[in-house]
């Protein structure tokens, strides 16, 4: 059965008969009488204004002795603090979908922030949820820099909840797991390679399908083909490394106004 989330601010912990009747209706959404067990459910809890803090502890405590997961919402943005994650008994974090609208502007920057968040997430022992998937290079990146979980319309649309099954019985992934087929999804493994071994260690790309994806799009011949050579050669590898981080850079931004799909690939890099 999927599980209910709702988001809510901090004020419901003002409201100590909101987690009675959690309780007492196994809501699936806060204060609502509807029939979802309370594990089962939920709470993404948004930091939009301050509250007492003994207030706080008592309403948490008792949700989570009730079996409801919280989540932490928005990592990355102005309102979620490392404080809070260390205060509160989260059970997963959602990285903020602002950060993955920088992905084709600041590709380097937020690729980089993108992982170490997931890096921190997995570190606490926290499910990590990358938010604002909206396509399928989204989806790929996110996937080389370790992410498990995710959420945006490259994945689903909001629904409801009747629509649920159906959406679950015929989803397919928009991109495949351990292939790279497009631009965002190159980048940030070679940028996985070049800064982050313990990851690029994990990613389990099959050399000769990846030398296939470079032939099919015609990169033989380009610059970033010969400095990919060098690569694998043990040649310069640390200047090639740099040209070629650079070139995926520029093509990244260069598609940023388009849309981003499994026909855009680029050359992948082993």
């Amino acid at each position: 059965m999927p599980r209910g989330c709702a988001s809510t601010s901090r004020s419901i912990f003002h409201h100590p008969p909101c987690w009675i009747s959690i309780a007492r209706s196994g809501s699936k959404k806060p204060c609502a009488n509807t029939a979802s067990p309370p594990h089962r459910l939920t709470l993404e809890l948004l930091e939009t204004q301050s509250i007492d803090q003994r207030t706080q502890s008592e309403a948490i405590d008792q949700l989570v002795r009730l079996g409801v997961k919280l989540a932490m919402d928005d990592l990355g943005s102005g309102y979620s603090s490392l404080k809070r994650l260390s205060v509160l008994p989260f059970d997963a974090i959602k990285i903020d979908q602002g950060l993955l609208t920088q992905l084709r502007i600041s590709p380097l920057e937020t690729v980089g922030l993108i992982s170490t968040l997931i890096e921190m997430g997995r570190d606490l022992n926290r499910a990590v949820v990358v938010e604002g998937l909206e396509d399928a290079g989204m989806v790929e990146a996110a996937m080389v820099l370790g992410a498990a979980k995710g959420q945006g319309y490259a994945l689903a649309h909001p629904m409801p909840a009747e629509d649920v099954p159906d959406w679950v019985r015929q989803f397919r992934m928009p991109t495949e797991p351990g292939t790279i087929h497009t631009l965002l999804g190159t980048l940030a493994y070679h940028w996985a390679v070049m800064h982050c071994r313990r990851l690029a260690e994990t990613l389990p790309l099959d050399n000769a399908q990846a030398t296939r994806l470079f032939e099919e799009q015609g990169w033989q011949d380009t610059e970033a083909a010969a400095w990919n050579a060098q690569i694998h050669a043990g040649t310069d590898v640390a200047n090639a490394s740099h040209k070629l981080l650079q070139w995926l850079v520029a093509r990244v931004k260069e598609n940023r106004t388009g849309p981003s799909s499994l026909m855009e690939k680029t050359p992948p890099l082993c």
